[in-house]
């Protein structure tokens, strides 16, 4: 192969390569939608109460709605000139079965059909959330543990990284501000943090019991309702 023959392949291999790169990167920045945000220390920290609480109101949601659909279910038969039994037996049974059925007979205007099949798809989500309070509980509860576990490690690593930075002659005057911040704050934060913690670890002992009296709640405001 003549020599300026394998310059040309060479030169034609590396635009490949870099052609290929380019199109990677193209490609997640797409798939990412935008770069990911590089959390501080500190906000990681923060991030382990942050995401237990969210996990609690998560678990609180199914809960919190119960009474919201009965006053609801009470209140849409008059609102849509529908039989109450009807609209309570059609409830009942999305409860039991877990699968939503309107009665035919109820000849239902759209827009009406449309707020019920609404109605119990919520009662249906509501039921759901509330049957598996136990196992997401116990779930939450492990995420808890470790979470607790964790707190110490990433303090130490953010007054460890902070004294390094101090130490080092040629950071900036801003990195070492910055350092000096999270140095100040990281005992702050991390009783914090502990703290909001173990109060979730509290709350979360007596979720499974609210969840079985919302859905005993639920059971008794169906009853009476004309069977499908």
């Amino acid at each position: 192969m003549s020599k300026q023959l394998t310059c040309l392949l060479s030169a034609l291999l590396v635009c490949a390569v870099a052609a290929c790169g380019g199109s990677k990167g193209k490609g997640d920045a797409n798939a990412s939608g935008e770069a990911e945000v590089q959390l501080s220390g500190i906000q990681k920290l923060e991030k382990l109460s942050a995401n237990l609480q969210a996990g609690v109101d998560q678990l609180m949601q199914p809960i919190t709605d119960t009474q919201w659909v009965i006053d609801e279910i009470t209140s849409l038969p008059a609102r849509l000139n529908l039989d109450a039994g009807s609209l309570l037996g059609m409830a009942k049974a999305t409860m039991d079965s877990g699968t939503i059925s309107i009665s035919a007979d109820l000849n239902l205007a759209a827009e009406a059909q449309a707020e019920v099949q609404a109605l119990l798809e919520k009662i249906q989500a509501i039921v759901a959330g509330l049957k598996a309070t136990p196992e997401r509980v116990q779930a939450l509860t492990v995420q808890a543990g470790a979470a607790i576990a964790q707190v110490p490690v990433l303090a130490t690593g953010i007054s460890t990284a902070a004294q390094a930075k101090l130490a080092n002659p040629l950071a900036s005057a801003e990195s070492k501000a910055q350092a000096q911040a999270d140095l100040s704050a990281v005992v702050n934060v991390q009783a914090s943090v502990e703290a909001q913690i173990q109060d979730v670890q509290n709350k979360i002992v007596g979720i499974p019991a609210m969840a079985t009296e919302a859905l005993a709640k639920l059971a008794a405001s169906f009853a009476g309702g004309a069977s499908m």
